[in-house]
């Protein structure tokens, strides 16, 4: 988990029913069953009308994973119905990240994803421009004030060594962003997401932090997850 592949992304309507197939009769077995990953969770957008609509989360035992030649063999040569499809994304961002900080060890299918800044060099900023998000800040945040009724946040910061361009970004009409730090946090009901939504973005302090980060709130519910043991004999 010191690793995080986050994608977020949106399909045109008339190809998601190829998209829910690809993905999860090839795509996200493909990338789990892959040394380094540890497990691929899928969600799907709680708000009606939420753009992007899914979200993805792949932990890794590091960031460095991407960078194995086998992982990178399959960004060089995706299958055909994986060029097919990708040429429907849209609303595309693509996060290589760190582990910054965490609180709490059980997972929780309702969560409240913020996504913070943009990367230079993505999303039309210059590659010299400074940082507009602070992972360390948003750790000493929810050290002060969790979320009362979140089981589980974590932080991570992007990881500039491992974050690339993919290959297989020229198969996409749109170009990807990168945020340059993700908060991931996990409620074990819908109501306790509720409560997050309404009472801790409230905060005086979250408000001026989200806004100050260029920062977007985002709700999801899981939809399935892979796991990397599920592949050994």
């Amino acid at each position: 988990m010191q690793g995080l592949l986050a994608v977020w992304n949106d399909c045109d309507a008339h190809r998601l029913a190829d998209f829910e197939r690809w993905y999860m009769t090839e795509h996200l077995s493909d990338r789990v069953r892959l040394d380094g990953f540890e497990q691929g969770v899928r969600y799907e957008s709680v708000d009606e009308g939420q753009i992007p609509r899914f979200f993805t989360a792949y932990d890794m035992s590091s960031p460095e994973v991407i960078q194995s030649p086998i992982y990178q063999q399959s960004l060089r040569e995706p299958s055909e119905a994986t060029r097919d499809i990708m040429a429907h994304f849209r609303n595309m961002w693509r996060s290589v990240s760190k582990l910054e900080a965490m609180s709490g060890h059980s997972s929780g299918a309702w969560i409240l994803v913020l996504r913070l800044g943009l990367l230079a060099g993505f999303g039309g900023r210059a590659h010299d421009d400074p940082p507009i998000a602070d992972a360390q800040a948003w750790s000493r945040l929810l050290d002060l004030e969790r979320p009362q009724r979140a089981i589980r946040w974590r932080v991570y910061a992007n990881s500039l060594n491992a974050l690339a361009n993919s290959p297989e970004a020229r198969f996409r009409p749109q170009a990807d962003c990168a945020p340059e730090a993700i908060v991931i946090i996990e409620h074990l009901r819908r109501a306790d997401l509720l409560h997050s939504q309404e009472h801790w973005l409230g905060r005086p302090a979250v408000k001026l932090l989200l806004k100050s980060h260029q920062g977007q709130a985002a709700t999801f519910l899981e939809m399935t997850r892979m796991d990397h043991r599920s592949f050994k004999s």
